[in-house]
């Protein structure tokens, strides 16, 4: 069980080191991993003011983990050097050179 919860880290963090290339992406992951960390840490009394239907969402790490995320993703903004074309997307050709995808310049290219 130790063994397959060290490989399931080591690749995910393998892979959040290949994908995060800005400061964004940074600020978005640390947040919401912290967010997460600190609700699963927080003493059991600590919700207990809440209705018990918003508690049990309060209380989930995972899940408010991922909201943290997708509310940032959606408010943070981008940052210049991501937002060559279509507000943030990377060319394609940088995905598939080897097939000759290349983005648009224009309607009719």
């Amino acid at each position: 069980l130790i063994f397959m919860f060290g490989m399931i880290a080591s690749v995910g963090g393998a892979i959040i080191g290949k994908t995060m290339n800005n400061r964004r992406d940074a600020i978005l992951f640390a947040t919401s991993l912290g967010i997460s960390v600190g609700i699963t840490t927080a003493p059991a009394n600590a919700f207990d003011v809440e209705p018990p239907v918003i508690s049990i969402l309060l209380t989930d790490g995972i899940v408010m983990g991922i909201l943290t995320a997708v509310i940032l993703n959606l408010f943070l903004p981008i940052e210049n050097a991501e937002a060559g074309l279509a507000g943030g997307c990377e060319p394609a050709e940088q995905y598939a050179p080897e097939i000759g995808i290349r983005p648009q310049t224009g309607l009719n290219a």
